[in-house]
C-alpha cells in the first residue's frame, strides 16, 4: 500500500534478464521537470503511448503531491486520454507514476487525470508484505488478513 493512495499496491516479482524501472519520487520529478514524459496504456506493450509533457502540471497544494494530466474532455480523437490504470514513464525509462482518477470540470469539457507519484523520502525498506503463494483454503484467509494488517495504521 502506498501513503495517501490506499487503492494502490505494489507486487514484487522478477523476470530473468530484466531490470526493474527506477522510480522517481515527487522531489526528483520537481528537480528534473516535466519534459519528456510519456503516457502508456497497460497491456498494449507500448503500442498505445503518447508524449504528454505539454499536458502536465504538478498539484502541490492538496497534501499529497500529484502529477496532473489534462484531457480535452469530450474532444480530440488524436489525443491519447489518460485514464485510471495508465502509467507515466520518462523518455529515459524511469517510472513516474500511475493514473488513479479523473476529475471533470466545465460540464465535462475539461478533465484532469490525477497521477500518483511516490512521495518524497519514500523507501521500499520496511514495506509490508502480503503473501501470494499457492491458492489453497488458507491462502485466501491469510491474504485477507495481510490486507487488513497493511491497511490498519501502525501504532
Amino acid at each position: 500500500m502506498f501513503p495517501g493512495e490506499p487503492q494502490l499496491a505494489a507486487i514484487e516479482f522478477s523476470v530473468r534478464g530484466r531490470e526493474p524501472l527506477e522510480a522517481l519520487n515527487i522531489d526528483t520529478l520537481k528537480q528534473r521537470g516535466l519534459g519528456d514524459l510519456f503516457l502508456f496504456k497497460p497491456g498494449s506493450f507500448g503500442k498505445e503511448s503518447a508524449p504528454i509533457s505539454d499536458r502536465c502540471s504538478l498539484d502541490l497544494g492538496t497534501g499529497t503531491a500529484r502529477l496532473l494530466i489534462r484531457n480535452t474532455g469530450r474532444g480530440s480523437g488524436s489525443e491519447l486520454r489518460a485514464e485510471p490504470g495508465d502509467f507515466v514513464i520518462t523518455k529515459q525509462g524511469d517510472f513516474v507514476g500511475i493514473v488513479t482518477g479523473i476529475e471533470s470540470y466545465d460540464l465535462g469539457r475539461r478533465q484532469e487525470a490525477k497521477c500518483f507519484v511516490l512521495p518524497a523520502g519514500f523507501s521500499w525498506d520496511g514495506a509490508g508484505t502480503i503473501r501470494l503463494d499457492k491458492a489453497d483454503s488458507g491462502f485466501f484467509e491469510s491474504f485477507a488478513e495481510g490486507v487488513r494488517n497493511t491497511r490498519t495504521p501502525r501504532r
